[in-house]
């Protein structure tokens, strides 16, 4: 066999031609879907996710209210508060500055 014929063998399968550019078509599917409407949608609101733990599993249920007393937004800025020596946010009897909470923000 010489290499003419094999080249003209490959032309005229086309099923190798599908095979070759189906891996391909699924590829630029898959970013096409997921970069579009990153790209074309934008959010009305800015949000901030905030979570903490106290040496516990992550997310430790009893600190909703720490967060909401340490982090406030002003002005479309995040502020982060002071921890009063007096504050016991959670109302578990331990103030808020011996929890050690650990504190995660996603923004």
């Amino acid at each position: 066999m010489t290499s003419e014929n094999t080249n003209s063998k490959s032309s005229q399968n086309p099923l190798l031609g599908i095979v070759l550019a189906l891996p391909l078509a699924f590829i630029l599917t898959a970013l096409l879907i997921s970069y579009l409407p990153a790209a074309a949608l934008a959010p009305e609101y800015s949000f901030v996710y905030a979570s903490c733990s106290q040496g516990r599993p992550p997310y430790h249920h009893e600190c909703g209210n720490y967060l909401k007393n340490r982090y406030v937004v002003e002005n479309a800025q995040l502020q982060e508060l002071a921890i009063t020596d007096a504050r016991d946010s959670d109302n578990d009897g331990v103030l808020d500055s011996d929890e050690r909470y650990e504190t995660r923000l996603f923004l």
